[in-house]
């Protein structure tokens, strides 16, 4: 797949057949690989978590274990560093201006248009020296064996570092091509007078349409509009009904439960800070504090730029991204705290991220 070099001579038909081929091909070529990744990553995070729940005192040997793995986001953090000038910086770009905060959202704009908000001054490539003890190599040994896995410590690590380095490093380059379909779409609303607002409500089956060559623009034109119209009306309403976030069964639709969640914690460290949202990610001030957000993607990495304390997730699992990421930078975080302690945390000025002893409370 290869990247889409803006022509003034480009159609939007033309436009809406490269973009019906890119998600053709992604679709074969890229979502499947990502899948295979993210699962092997899954499955190795996971067995070492259960070991870390059964020996609790191997903790911080786990910690260092994951710490050690490094992904294409310390690759990004070591060109960070590199940028002295407009060349370095736009080399910077080049590399990493396609990643925008929620890969999917047309709403927003990609790092190469937002550049203001990336900072060159901080490190988050740790250059650590510490390994994991002899007595955690030989009781990971046994758990093992006492699992009936043919393979030993070694080989447990090689496959959690590559699975994790595969999975970033997929999710990567996917969102290349997801971020220059999106370009793609925005130039087609350019041709056709249509708003990123009005963009964000077609789907694909708008974009099979657009490739018909009997369309005509001012058609095509008039059909999009009343879709996105009609669509941001439904949206508005089912915008009204609130959902639990589990179901368990059909009576959960008629009585909504909310549930508290226990978050996935990430290091060992205790720290206290003033809360601010991540989700405004023009708002650069967010040095020294513990950051926020719903749900992020390798499109929030620009946060890791800044000296945060620590990140508070609503979303996420053990093996998400940014679970992946404050573990690869030593950061503390709470990941995928659920609805009721995000909104608790979310009126808070201020929140001690108690990783130690695995708790969230206003300070």
């Amino acid at each position: 797949i290869s990247c889409y070099k803006k022509n003034k001579k480009d159609s939007w038909q033309s436009l809406a057949h490269s973009v019906q081929q890119n998600i053709s091909l992604i679709k074969k070529y890229g979502t499947p690989q990502f899948c295979r990744a993210a699962r092997l990553a899954f499955i190795g995070k996971s067995f070492l978590k259960s070991f870390s729940d059964q020996f609790p005192e191997y903790e911080d040997d786990c910690n260092i274990l994951l710490s050690g793995i490094k992904t294409i986001s310390s690759r990004m953090q070591e060109d960070l560093l590199k940028i002295k000038n407009p060349r370095t910086r736009d080399s910077f770009f080049k590399k990493y201006g396609h990643l925008r905060p929620d890969t999917y959202n047309i709403l927003n704009n990609r790092y190469d248009s937002m550049k203001e908000m990336i900072t060159t001054g901080t490190s988050r490539v740790i250059n650590t020296n510490a390994n994991v003890s002899d007595k955690f190599k030989k009781s990971f040994n046994h758990f093992l064996k006492d699992h009936k896995f043919k393979i030993n410590y070694n080989e447990f690590k090689m496959f959690l570092s590559l699975s994790i380095k595969n999975r970033e490093y997929y999710k990567f380059e996917y969102t290349k091509v997801i971020s220059e379909i999106l370009e793609q779409i925005l130039l087609i609303g350019e041709q056709l007078s249509l708003s990123k607002e009005e963009l964000s409500y077609l789907d694909y089956n708008v974009i099979k349409l657009m490739c018909q060559k009997s369309n005509i623009a001012k058609l095509t034109k008039e059909i999009c509009k009343s879709i996105a119209n009609d669509r941001e009306k439904h949206i508005d309403l089912m915008n009204q009904i609130a959902l639990p976030s589990l179901l368990f069964n059909k009576d959960n639709l008629s009585v909504i439960t909310n549930y508290t969640i226990q978050p996935n914690f990430i290091t060992n460290k205790v720290v206290e800070g003033l809360v601010i949202d991540g989700s405004n990610f023009i708002n650069k001030n967010i040095d020294n504090k513990i950051v926020i957000i719903e749900n992020a993607d390798p499109g929030y990495d620009w946060i890791f730029s800044h000296k945060i304390k620590g990140l508070v997730t609503q979303y996420g699992g053990l093996a998400s991204h940014m679970a992946i990421r404050c573990a690869e930078f030593n950061i503390p975080a709470s990941i995928g705290c659920g609805q009721l302690i995000f909104n608790q945390i979310k009126i808070s000025k201020k929140i001690t991220l108690d990783c130690k002893n695995k708790r969230l409370t206003k300070a």
